[in-house]
């Protein structure tokens, strides 16, 4: 494993080509309910989508802005930004659209990934205005010059994509720029080198040490540093493995995806936690007078959570 004296040594690409060596047949990233895909075919879309950007004119040091919800591509999508030394511009799919007209311009995103959902809700002149529109569904390219089919332009270039080099990437070259709420405003952009990114995933391990066996959920956006972070990043580096869900993390949502996952980690929030207590836990505890008599008692109350509790563990642990 990494030590703290790696960090100004390795880039975030490190992370993913070493797993991808080390653990190739293990599984990365998948949506719950479906084949997860390994590291090794991880590793080839990432260099396949690389080659692809390169080929249409992104190039080292551009920012290229990501507007979609979690899923695998949203993370093939990032390594393959930093692979050839570009700057991926993460963006939360909750922003409204006049926020993301503003953060691309701040930015000066030269190309955007966005899903087919969130598409149809940018502005008709954010559209205009990026020179490079990608589909994180299926990677479809668009320019003003055309419309290019990401597996069609892949096989045509097969030998080209294995013999693909990439710009030297270094530790302290910008990895992101991450863009706050704008609860006081307009949404502020915060530079983050691959060092700073880097530091942050090797510090996760030595505080919570895991090996690739461990089964992450991811919940939360993956546009947020939190979740990108400790959520993806760090699997990534211990060749552990991420699910997501395509739906909002309600109750009805959360609860068979944590019994058919049964994840070792998952970053939440508190809310997240209150409202699968308010519909999932709390009526099994007051179902009946007895019940809702005992729950009453503050000594009674503390008890039953912990039986409950236990029941979470034992269900989903």
């Amino acid at each position: 494993m990494y030590t703290i004296d790696d960090i100004d040594k390795l880039t975030l690409n490190s992370f993913l080509e070493n797993s991808a060596k080390k653990f190739p047949k293990r599984p990365i990233v998948g949506f719950v309910g479906e084949d997860p895909i390994n590291y090794e075919d991880f590793y080839t879309n990432v260099r396949r989508l690389a080659f692809h950007l390169l080929a249409h004119g992104v190039k080292q040091n551009d920012k290229v802005a990501i507007w979609s919800e979690n899923s695998p591509n949203w993370l093939i999508t990032y390594f393959a930004i930093i692979k050839i030394g570009a700057v991926a511009v993460p963006i939360l799919p909750d922003f409204a659209s006049a926020a993301i007209d503003n953060i691309l311009n701040h930015s000066e995103s030269k190309a955007l990934f966005v899903s087919k959902s969130l598409y149809r809700k940018l502005y008709k002149e954010s559209v205009q205005k990026t020179e490079i529109l990608v589909l994180t569904d299926d990677f479809t390219i668009h320019t003003d010059k055309a419309k290019d089919s990401f597996e069609k332009f892949c096989k045509l270039h097969e030998e080209e994509i294995d013999k693909l080099e990439t710009p030297e990437v270094k530790p302290e070259d910008l990895a992101s720029i991450i863009y706050t709420s704008g609860t006081t405003g307009a949404s502020k952009g915060v530079m983050l080198t691959h060092r700073n990114l880097v530091s942050n995933t090797i510090q996760g391990y030595y505080t919570f040490p895991i090996d690739e066996t461990a089964r992450f959920l991811s919940i939360l956006p993956m546009s947020h540093t939190l979740e990108f972070t400790l959520g993806n990043l760090f699997p990534v580096m211990c060749g552990a493995s991420t699910r997501y869900i395509k739906k909002p993390p309600t109750a009805a949502v959360l609860m068979p995806a944590l019994k058919e996952v049964k994840p070792t980690i998952m970053l939440t929030v508190p809310m997240i936690m209150e409202k699968i207590y308010k519909s999932k836990v709390r009526p099994s505890l007051t179902k009946n007078a007895f019940m809702k008599f005992l729950y009453g008692i503050p000594f009674s109350r503390k008890m039953l959570h912990r039986v409950a509790g236990k029941q979470v563990y034992d269900t989903f642990g």
